[in-house]
């Protein structure tokens, strides 16, 4: 993580915008986050994927889409709701953000799949921060999750 760190910081210095480098296609038209998704050799390591978000600022609409893409690809949900829950993703609306404090979702999904049937059965349990709260003020909340590797799943949100 040094080495990503010592390279923002060399950019930095010669006025070039890491950030921009590290959303724009890189290799076959994906940009860096996807490949380092899809070619992670440890689950659960999460460092250099939150080292690169760190350096990205918030992500592009292109980019969010292509860390979807490749979530889906590898079906990992627990990676998917950590860089969901990273400032960088933009999960939170504006009126959330201002409700809640913060700039991440304190929100939490656990998807549990059914091996049972090849309809892809899941179940979702979703914990709320505020939902009250946030129910009254927005009259909206939504999530973002993978469910058998199949599809990402970002329902309307409750309330539209």
């Amino acid at each position: 993580m040094a080495l990503i760190d010592t390279c923002a910081h060399m950019c930095q210095t010669k006025g070039v915008n890491f950030s921009e480098i590290l959303q724009g296609p890189v290799l076959e038209g994906h940009r860096a986050l996807y490949w380092i998704i899809v070619s992670r050799p440890f689950h659960n390591q999460y460092g250099l994927i939150s080292t690169i978000l760190k350096h990205c600022g918030s992500l592009s609409p292109e980019a969010v889409d292509e860390v979807r893409l490749a979530c889906l690809q590898v079906g990992d949900q627990t990676l998917f709701s950590h860089i969901w829950n990273h400032p960088a993703y933009g999960a939170l609306s504006g009126t959330d953000e201002l409700v809640l404090g913060a700039r991440s979702p304190t929100d939490r999904v656990e998807v549990t799949e059914s091996m049972v049937d090849e309809i892809g059965a899941f179940v979702a349990r979703f914990e709320i921060t505020q939902f009250h709260k946030r129910m009254t003020i927005s009259g909206g909340i939504v999530f973002e999750f993978i469910a058998r590797g199949l599809s990402p799943c970002s329902p309307r949100g409750w309330g539209d």
